[in-house]
């Protein structure tokens, strides 16, 4: 019922192009997630959806049907946006009912259908309390019960949590995916923040200047990502990146360390310009490491570490994930290794070259 399709669309703004030839299948009753840096044209794409902006060329499709020419308000789509958007006289009950009373809803059927989306949302209380009486957290949800009530075919959030405090953005996090099990809809969902793409979405669209860089669910971005963007934008901290100085056989010289990679053919190996390790999967030690360097800073959070190793020959530091480190400290010299299997290849044009290898083996340093 709530499918989204985009064929071919492209966005021009005179001469800018924002969004250059993206095809999307958005299956019904997933929860789809845009998310890439500032300008990547993820915004975009979701008025493209809402018919907020026209394509300057290609299709929409909503539940089979071309929507690319209908108005907004033709296309049975509720859209939240980062501004909660309140009519600050009205009550909660009001602001939630508004719509349904524009589109001529009779008032028995906008109250029963108003304190059905209250009750969902735990704003039964709140009913009768203006906007300005509520938490950021209670208007959002306003704003949510309000795009609830039209029964939409799919649900729009614009960076809908951008406005709130950690603690509450973990909070509405939760209650919209506990929203999204509950009315099993269609939700496309914008932001710029990777966690909440990762802890949200069933597939997540990578975006960077207004092209599709991957399409896939989480673990899969995360483990096999397409090219250097994608593997350097999923995952916090990002992934560390290596200059590959020569290929030999089975053996890869990174940032001065000589490290084995089976399982991969000789061609693979010549094409590799770029090794890259998630903080994560880089062991630590005294001696017997692939790559040796000393702290240069270490970030204490309590469950974790993050080690930055500053190694000789590299420019960046090297940043470790160190579960429960309390024992090292800043200036100390550790010893650094991948665990096997763990390593990503990406050639000369930053696509990835085939995927970490089970058979990875790391070899000492020379």
């Amino acid at each position: 019922m709530g499918a989204v399709q985009l064929v071919g669309i492209n966005k021009s703004f005179g001469t800018a192009k924002v969004i250059d030839d993206v095809s999307l299948d958005i299956r019904d009753g997933e929860f789809i997630v845009f998310v890439g840096p500032s300008g990547c044209g993820k915004s975009t794409l979701l008025r493209l959806i809402s018919g907020l902006e026209e394509p300057t060329s290609g299709r929409v499709l909503i539940a089979g049907q071309d929507v690319t020419q209908a108005a907004p308000a033709e296309r049975q789509i509720s859209m939240v946006f980062q501004s909660y958007a309140l009519y600050p006289h009205m009550s909660v009950r009001d602001n939630i009912g508004f719509g349904l009373r524009i589109a001529g809803f009779s008032r028995e059927e906008t109250r029963t259908r108003v304190d059905e989306a209250a009750r969902m949302l735990e704003l039964t209380p709140l009913l009768d309390r203006r906007p300005r009486d509520l938490s950021g957290g209670q208007r959002q949800r306003v704003a949510i019960g309000r795009a609830i009530v039209r029964s939409p075919q799919a649900f729009l959030f614009d960076e809908p949590l951008s406005n709130l405090d950690a603690a509450l953005r973990v909070q509405m996090r939760m209650e919209i995916i506990g929203l999204h099990q509950s009315l099993g809809r269609t939700m496309i969902y914008v932001t710029h923040d990777q966690v909440e793409a990762m802890t949200m979405a069933d597939r997540i669209v990578v975006l960077r200047s207004g092209r599709v860089e991957q399409f896939d669910t989480p673990i899969t971005l995360y483990d096999r990502p397409a090219n250097r963007f994608v593997a350097g934008f999923i995952g916090s901290p990002r992934m560390n990146f290596i200059p590959v100085s020569l290929s030999e056989g089975e053996l890869i010289d990174a940032g001065g360390g000589r490290i084995r990679v089976e399982g991969r053919s000789p061609d693979e190996m010549r094409r590799a310009t770029v090794l890259g390790v998630r903080p994560e999967h880089l062991t630590y030690g005294s001696e017997g490491g692939v790559w040796s360097g000393r702290i240069r800073v270490l970030e204490q959070l309590g469950s974790d570490a993050f080690l930055h190793v500053t190694v000789d020959g590299l420019e960046a530091p090297l940043v470790v994930r160190a579960s429960g480190e309390r024992r090292l400290r800043e200036g100390e010299v550790v010893s650094l290794s991948p665990r096997p299997g763990t390593v990503h290849l990406f050639d000369q044009d930053d696509h990835a070259i085939g995927a970490p290898d089970p058979a990875f083996r790391p070899s000492r340093a020379a």
